[in-house]
């Protein structure tokens, strides 16, 4: 009873101390809990099919992270708690002093840490459980569904795993402070407040040079990237990855020096007031914390670039999704894919299978022919639930390839789309469309009808990799022979999607008027936009199992369904993809930045609690307390500024070829996702850095 009472009342009292720790485990378990309990919104919001299957994914991803973020939490946990026996081992020392056992002192620190997490958890549960309601009405939004007035959601598995994570996080902890409380003699903790940091890098004229390195070094790991980008893992990737690594941790630990050398410059700045203390300070604690202050950088930079990365690709799916769904439902069917083999047990295509002679005996006719296969194979009438349909065929060229088209662009399509392409897509044969085809399908998405000549043609494509590329191509007012026959390429790109589709599929084709296309031309794709029957409500449905009864089929007279979608399912499934990628960047992204800004906080409040004899010494000698929060208030700033800053400027570099990986699911518009991303990480940031800064006055003020 006499510990517990001690235990408390050392708590009550180190309030100030306990401040930031508490406020970190408070945030730790409250967004722990959350996103754990998302998968148990499913009930409350009553989602099913599909959207409750992508809702289950999203819980087993998240639970999967969740370990990730555990070790993350019990690495933060053990590393500020040390904070705390370091800023209270001169209290150690008198209590061995009066007599305790050191067994005794063990179990005194055992019982502050168990309060204080206890306390923690409790609040960070109660946080989570509002956090977990705000939670439940995004994944409403992204799901579609509707949330039935009021309802509390209350997750047990959330709770009773967040409780057992963090009671191992706190057995560790307790279990390393027993340690360190075993281990110390009692010389090393009444000297604790005189020990200096240990300086590793000690001449100027070196640690400047290094810096140059280092700078050198990262502006070669920029180039690299930039040059090799994220879609091939090539040698020169790795090496960037190694080079800005490399650079980060040698400019860290050059950065002291570098700092005392370039105000040294600037006589009257370096000679003014406590400048040349407050930059020794920062020269000693740069030198000293470099590793950790390179970690935090590559950490911030993981974080920015994961919460940016998903957000823009939340953002892009979003926004293609209106240009992509015109039709209530696209089947589409690729005549390369496999067929089955001949009967000397070669591989065909489905051009050359069972299904492709009834292709032909149906005329390529795909409205025909899903219709006779839907009846042959006892579904619902086609009739009932389709009541537009128009096709669209993409007919392979035999005078003009891909290479052809590259040969009269400004840029070369593998510089702007490299690693996406295969070896051999320069040979490919370009896919010709019809003008009446193009023009049905417009109009069935009451678009305007494309206007062209009898000599004339134009590039068409919906997809931000080659859409600049067939800019160039259009801009050239070039003539190409198309089958035979002079055809001259109009200006202006056509760029609607003429399909349902998640994310736009039409790289580049050509649309031509109908009499310059010969027959027997080999198809490469055929595709069927539909418009269900709007009296039916059941017509989707109906339409759907249709589709899936044929494709799996192995009967031989029904028609090659490669894939179909409707529109509902699209929004279903890049809804949920939304949902998944922008969960999982935020949780990952605020842990990473919590940490970050929590490590860097202690390692401030630990040089200001070390330093306080010094800053009593300052002020006998006639500093004002003004100057002295002012020399506080620069060391921290320069230590959260520089991180943060460097973190930056990788994220701006890589954030280029993050962009050429987004691009494959459409237009990446990154200033709503950076400008969002940026307030908040610079809140939460800025909290930290409001808190360490009024702990580290406090501290140089209350020094005696």
């Amino acid at each position: 009873m006499m510990f517990c009472k001690l235990a408390w009342g050392n708590v009550r009292k180190s309030a100030r101390d306990f401040a930031l720790y508490f406020i970190t485990l408070v945030f730790g378990v409250s967004v722990f809990y959350a996103f754990n309990s998302i998968t148990d919104q499913k009930a409350v919001l009553a989602l099913e099919g599909q959207s409750g299957g992508l809702l289950e994914i999203l819980g087993i991803l998240i639970s999967g992270v969740s370990v990730f973020v555990a070790v993350i939490l019990a690495f933060l946990v053990v590393y500020a708690d040390r904070f705390l026996i370091r800023r209270r081992k001169k209290e150690f020392a008198i209590y061995l002093t009066l007599g305790m056992q050191r067994g005794q002192l063990a179990r005194l620190v055992a019982l502050e840490t168990g309060m204080i997490g206890a306390v923690s958890l409790a609040v960070g549960i109660l946080l989570g459980l509002g956090l977990s309601q705000l939670l439940m009405q995004v994944t409403a939004s992204f799901f579609g569904a509707d949330v039935p007035g009021f309802t509390f959601v209350f997750s047990r598995d959330a709770l009773v795993g967040t409780l057992a994570c963090f009671l191992a996080i706190f057995a560790v902890t307790i279990v390393s402070n027993s340690g360190v409380v075993m281990r110390a003699r009692l010389i090393d903790l009444l000297a604790a407040s005189k020990a200096n940091d240990e300086m590793r890098l000690r001449s100027i004229p070196l640690s400047f040079a290094l810096f140059v390195v280092a700078c050198a070094l990262i502006a070669v790991s920029y180039w690299l990237l930039l040059k090799t980008g994220l879609m091939s893992l090539s040698p020169e990737f790795y090496a960037a990855t190694v080079l800005v690594c490399a650079g980060t941790l040698l400019l860290f630990y050059s950065l002291s020096g570098f700092l005392l050398r370039a105000v040294q410059a600037f006589r009257p700045l370096y000679l003014r007031g406590l400048a040349m203390f407050t930059l020794r300070q920062l020269n000693a604690r740069v030198n000293s914390t470099f590793l950790s202050m390179a970690v935090i950088c590559m950490t911030l930079f993981l974080a920015l670039t994961s919460v940016c990365g998903g957000i823009g690709i939340c953002n892009t799916l979003q926004e293609n999704i209106e240009r992509t769904t015109s039709y209530d439902a696209t089947v589409s069917t690729f005549w390369g894919n496999p067929g089955g083999t001949d009967e000397g047990g070669n591989d065909i295509t489905l051009y050359d299978s069972t299904y492709g002679s009834y292709a032909r005996e149906v005329d390529f006719d795909m409205a025909r022919g899903l219709k006779e296969s839907g009846a042959l194979l006892g579904e619902d009438s086609w009739d009932d639930a389709v009541a537009r349909t128009v096709q669209v065929d993409y007919l392979g060229s035999t005078t003009l390839a891909y290479e052809t088209l590259d040969a009269l662009a400004d840029q070369k399509l593998a510089s702007r789309a490299e690693g996406l392409l295969s070896s051999d897509w320069g040979a490919s044969p370009l896919l010709y469309v019809s003008l009446s085809q193009y023009n049905a399908a417009l109009e069935l998405a009451g678009r305007e009808p494309l206007s062209l000549e009898a000599d004339e043609c134009a590039l068409a494509s919906d997809s931000d990799i080659t859409i600049a590329w067939l800019r160039d191509v259009a801009d050239a007012n070039v003539t190409l022979n198309v089958e035979g026959a002079p055809l001259h390429v109009i200006g202006d790109v056509q760029e609607a999607c003429v399909e349902t589709a998640s994310i736009p599929l039409q790289s580049g084709a050509l649309i031509v008027p109908d009499e310059v296309l010969p027959e027997g031309l080999m198809p490469y794709r055929s595709i069927l936009d539909v418009d269900f029957a709007d009296e039916n409500p059941d017509a989707e449905r109906q339409f759907t199992e249709l589709c899936a009864s044929i494709q799996d089929s192995v009967e031989p007279h029904t028609w090659p369904v490669s894939s179909s979608l409707s529109r509902d399912e699209v929004w279903e499934q890049n809804m949920g993809l939304t949902a998944i990628v922008g969960y999982l960047a935020v949780y990952i992204g605020f842990i990473l930045v919590v940490a970050s800004a929590a490590i860097l906080a202690i390692q401030q409040l630990s040089g200001a609690s070390d330093n306080a004899e010094r800053y009593a010494l300052l002020s006998k000698l006639g500093a004002s307390a003004k100057q002295i929060a002012a020399s506080v208030l620069v060391q921290v700033a320069v230590c959260f500024a520089f991180p943060l800053a460097l973190a930056l400027a990788h994220t701006a570099c890589a954030f280029q070829v993050v962009a050429d990986v987004v691009s494959a699911f459409g237009h990446l518009d990154i200033t709503a996702a950076a400008g969002m991303t940026a307030f908040a990480f610079l809140a939460l940031y800025g909290l930290y850095f409001a808190l360490t800064c009024a702990g580290s006055i406090g501290l140089a003020r209350g020094a005696k």
